[in-house]
């Protein structure tokens, strides 16, 4: 059937609505992870946890000011980093 291969008939039903819900739930799980790993890799080369989360920070800014078209959307990569980073750093390292 023709109609089977638009890519939204895999978003219908409550089978793929489970996995779709599953696949967000790991993806989150691993994209904190991996933060956290880059951290405790940070803080092991700089042996400060501060100075450290600063890196990660910069790093995780470079990266999203990247994926922007234009300019314009640097000032949003830094607030969005610091939003995210900003209470991923202060869970882990302002404790």
């Amino acid at each position: 059937m023709p109609w089977f291969d638009f890519p939204a008939t895999q978003l219908l039903g409550i089978h793929s609505f489970g996995f779709g819900f599953m696949q967000q739930i790991f993806g989150a799980l691993i994209q904190s992870f991996i933060l956290l790993f880059i951290l405790f890799l940070l803080y092991m080369i700089v042996r400060r946890e501060r100075v450290a989360a600063i890196v990660l920070w910069v790093i995780a800014t470079a990266a999203l000011s990247l994926t922007h078209e234009t300019p314009a959307g640097i000032p949003f990569a830094l607030l969005t980093t610091l939003m995210v980073g900003g209470c991923f750093t202060a869970t882990v390292c302002w404790h």
